[in-house]
Parts: C-alpha cells; sequence; structure tokens
C-alpha cells in the first residue's frame, strides 16, 4: 500500500522501465528505484533482507521475494507452519486454548494445501489420515496430566 500510495507500483510492475543510461530521466528513475529497493529492504528482516542486496531493480528483487515468500504454491509457509505445529505444546494454557492454536495453524496450513483427487476415496482416505495425525499431536502436546486420555485414546485408535 505504501509503495502504492507513493506512486512508484510500477516500479515492482515493470510498467517504469528502466531507460538507456545516457537518457536524461535516467538519474530520477535510478533514485526513485533505489528508494523502493530501500523500501522494500528495510521491511524485512535483517537475516532475510541480506539475501536481497545484489539486484539492480526494484521489479527483480521483488520477483524474487514473490517466488520465495508468494502465498500461490508456496512450500515454505508450509514449511513454518509444520514447524510451528510441531513445536507447539499445552504449557501453561488451558486445554482450549492449545486446541485453538492448534487448530488456527491447521486451517492456514489447509489454505496452502491444494490436493488434486483420482477418486473420492483418495480424498476420504486422506482426510481420516490428517485427522487421526492432528488427534495424535494434540495428545501429544497436552500436559502430564492429561496421560489417561492419551493412554485411552491408544486403545481407541488400535
Amino acid at each position: 500500500m505504501y509503495i502504492r500510495g507513493r506512486g512508484k507500483i510500477g516500479y515492482l510492475t515493470g510498467d517504469k522501465k528502466e531507460p538507456d543510461a545516457k537518457d536524461a530521466t535516467y538519474s530520477t528513475w535510478d533514485a526513485e528505484n533505489s528508494m523502493v529497493m530501500t523500501w522494500l529492504v528495510n521491511s524485512m528482516e535483517e537475516d532475510i533482507s541480506s539475501n536481497y542486496m545484489c539486484y539492480h531493480t526494484a521489479k527483480e528483487l521483488w520477483d524474487n521475494v514473490n517466488q520465495m515468500y508468494s502465498d500461490l504454491e508456496n512450500q515454505s509457509q508450509v514449511y513454518e507452519l509444520t514447524l510451528k505445529l510441531g513445536e507447539i505444546r499445552q504449557g501453561e494454557d488451558n486445554v482450549t486454548k492449545y486446541f485453538n492454536s492448534l487448530k488456527r495453524l491447521w486451517q492456514d496450513l489447509d489454505l496452502y494445501n491444494n490436493y488434486e483427487w483420482k477418486s473420492p476415496e483418495d480424498c476420504n482416505h486422506y482426510k481420516k489420515t490428517v485427522e487421526d495425525n492432528r488427534i495424535f499431536k494434540f495428545l501429544i502436546g497436552l500436559n502430564v496430566e492429561f496421560d489417561e486420555g492419551r493412554i485411552t485414546a491408544r486403545k481407541v485408535v488400535a
């Protein structure tokens, strides 16, 4: 929004083309391109931004960032969510809050996973597998005082 609001979106879309270096408009283009690149890099965490310092144009930088962090078919998002799911535990939270935290992550994960099924049976099998794994994850993250529930759940699943 900021870049669009400043009238510089063309540097990201490629509509604002780099003029020839001898062109009178080149110095303005170069300054504005650098400004947009600075805005982009400054909006990133330092350990991420250091990977994007070598690009010549804001469009090149933007295209590479977009490719890496885009919501469309982006496995890095799935990876991050999977890491969070692996680390989450009940801890000081009550069971409801713990479950809701898991549920939010699962819903986000579901948004990124797009499957094409060859048959309804494939879909149903996958959904059952995911549901079972989510139950296991929930039980694994519960505090020790819920061990009896884990034992009962193991018997039910087996």
